[in-house]
């Protein structure tokens, strides 16, 4: 899962102090991945002007699954937000679609980047460009409807005070 933060510095600290998530990588300083096994992240944070839900994603079982699954939506009318290709950070695949209705952003993703927990890791900062997005360049470039879709909506929060 991605979230979207207007204050990435204090939303890591807690998560880090809190869940005990490791950082594995960086894009620039605006994007930081999270681990807490040996997967390359499950939770990531990406600086926005506000907090809302980047983009969930589902990891499949290999290539030839992330393909069929990808396929699958596509006939099924779907035509792809952002993808198929592969991330430079983690080194996973991906194929991003948006919910009809909602609007949420779902990624099929495989081949996730996985850290060996007895071996010292060193967080890597990646630049923020098309190289980093998609290593294999078979992906449109993520241009600012991709960005848009991720920003998501505003997080008014679960509880709203009465009008007065």
């Amino acid at each position: 899962m991605v979230l979207n933060t207007s204050d990435l510095p204090t939303v890591l600290a807690f998560y880090q102090s809190i869940f005990d998530l490791k950082v594995s990588d960086w894009v620039e300083d605006i994007m930081v991945f999270l681990r807490s096994g040996t997967a390359h992240h499950m939770l990531a944070f990406t600086r926005a002007p506000h907090t809302s839900l980047n983009h969930v994603a589902f990891e499949l079982r290999g290539i030839g699954e992330f393909m069929r699954a990808t396929g699958a939506m596509v006939r099924n009318g779907y035509s792809p937000l952002w993808g198929p290709g592969r991330h430079g950070v983690g080194a996973n695949t991906f194929t991003y679609f948006q919910e009809p209705v909602s609007r949420f952003v779902a990624e099929y993703t495989t081949g996730m980047l996985r850290i060996d927990p007895d071996h010292e890791w060193t967080p890597r900062v990646y630049p923020g460009n098309a190289q980093t997005s998609d290593t294999w360049g078979v992906a449109s470039p993520r241009d600012d409807a991709v960005s848009a879709s991720l920003l998501g909506c505003p997080d008014t929060g679960l509880w709203q005070p009465p009008p007065v």
